[in-house]
């Protein structure tokens, strides 16, 4: 399993990233990463193909893209993600590699990590 980059033919700043997740060359996965400010990134479009839900698929990509980050990047960043509430798959996926939500209204939740 491994994760590639495409920036090709993403609409991308030089600060975002766009990742594909694949299995045997099969791609199951895609997130983005996007800059916000002030080195916070935030997780966008974090996409499992339907066929493959059920697998693990979000929680390998987050945890590859979090590795490539800590190897990339020479200052400190913060890296943000956020769940709808009745999405109860992602929020436990999310819940997983983050640990438990800083912030929760009525409809999100709200995950981070500094690295």
């Amino acid at each position: 399993m491994h994760l590639s980059i495409d920036t090709e033919n993403k609409n991308l700043s030089q600060k975002d990233f766009w990742f594909i997740l694949y299995n045997d060359d099969i791609p199951v996965a895609e997130c983005s990463l996007i800059y916000e400010n002030d080195n916070i990134y935030e997780f966008n479009d974090v996409l499992v193909y339907e066929k493959y839900r059920g697998n693990n698929y979000s929680n390998i990509m987050i945890s590859k893209i979090i590795d490539y980050m800590k190897q990339t990047k020479t200052m400190k960043i913060t890296m943000k993600i956020i769940s709808y509430l009745d999405n109860i798959a992602s929020y436990n996926s999310y819940k997983k590699i983050f640990g438990e939500p800083y912030k929760t209204d009525v409809r999100y939740a709200y995950f981070f990590i500094n690295i």
